[in-house]
């Protein structure tokens, strides 16, 4: 439990139980990249590819598949009313990152990332070891963005249940301070989840009534750490001007360094690719996943060749509970 906030004994098992899974899905994807060959980097990609690409769906498969019963555990757990009116497909999640590319081509930018360190005069484990850190920044951000777009989902079925609390997942790199501040607030279910490369934070489903009760205590958390860790996390000035009175909410700048699906993620993903576009009058968040014949959402499209809705944008959309139902399975994220 993270100094500070208060969490439902089955969320914090359900947080620990998807954290060791996207770990090991990460020590397993850095196998596979091992057996990549500098001095032949094409054909040795090409031969590890599968294996690769196997890895991180199966892991997104085994990290959205807990995710309904996590729901009307921690539900059940906190008094409030479990009576879903749908129930997502977990598969629906699985396949794609958080910015709405396939896992296929956020996997294929690492070999041009060693060749770039190579055709740069870098040496060869240098260049091999660039293509792994982008693997494990964009995997694991990939992952728990995949958690959290089925949490929202389940949320979404649940018309009870108008919100959710973000919360401190910190695992082995610990929260940073931009979460730290944001941790313990309530937001509502169409509100996008404002998040970094590699966040772990969390949902708590809950309505507005029950959210003071996850309210986390910054000056707790924040005296929780050892003084290298607060100057780590806060910065050296930032952590000395919170060790001598100053407020940590206004000392950190909440939203630096955040997006939420519809800023860009500067250093891994293509410039461009999470500018929103203008449908239906708005903003919103396409993916092209899943849109072929054979795709679950072929029939959903937004009225443009090879678009889908992403599940944050459909919740941003939709004027009421119908027309959200209607516009997840139109979609593809209900059977």
């Amino acid at each position: 439990m993270v100094a500070g906030q208060t969490l439902p004994s089955s969320a914090e098992a359900y947080f620990d139980t998807q954290a060791r899974e996207a770990d090991a899905a990460i020590r397993a994807m850095r196998r596979q990249w091992s057996r990549l060959a500098p001095g032949a980097v094409v054909a040795s990609y090409e031969a590890l590819r599968p294996r690769l690409l196997a890895v991180v769906l199966t892991g997104q498969a085994r990290m959205v598949a807990p995710v309904g019963g996590y729901v009307s555990r921690v539900l059940g757990q906190t008094g409030q009313v479990d009576d879903p009116v749908a129930a997502p497909t977990p598969r629906a999640m699985v396949g794609w990152a958080g910015d709405g590319r396939s896992i296929e081509g956020l996997v294929d930018v690492a070999p041009g990332k060693v060749l770039d360190g190579l055709r740069a005069g870098l040496p060869a484990a240098v260049a091999v070891k660039a293509g792994q850190e982008f693997l494990d920044l964009a995997v694991t951000t990939a992952l728990w963005d995949t958690v959290r777009h089925a949490e929202a989902l389940e949320v979404a079925v649940r018309p009870g249940i108008d919100g959710y609390v973000r919360m401190l997942n910190p695992g082995v790199h610990g929260a940073c301070s931009r979460c730290a501040v944001l941790a313990g607030r309530w937001y509502r279910r169409n509100t996008g989840f404002a998040r970094h490369p590699r966040c772990r934070c969390v949902h708590i489903p809950a309505s507005e009534a029950v959210a003071g009760d996850y309210r986390l205590n910054p000056d707790d958390y924040f005296g929780s750490l050892t003084k290298a860790e607060q100057d780590r996390i806060f910065t050296k000035a930032g952590a000395e001007a919170i060790r001598n009175g100053a407020d940590p909410v206004q000392v950190v700048n909440a939203r630096r360094g955040m997006h939420t699906a519809q800023t860009n993620l500067r250093g891994w993903i293509p410039k461009g690719r999470l500018t929103p576009v203008d449908r239906y009058g708005r903003p919103v968040y396409v993916t092209t996943e899943g849109v072929t014949k054979r795709g679950r959402a072929y029939r959903g499209r937004t009225g443009r060749r090879g678009e889908r809705l992403m599940p944050e944008s459909i919740l941003q959309l939709a004027d009421d509970q119908d027309d959200l139902m209607r516009l997840l399975k139109l979609h593809g994220y209900l059977p």
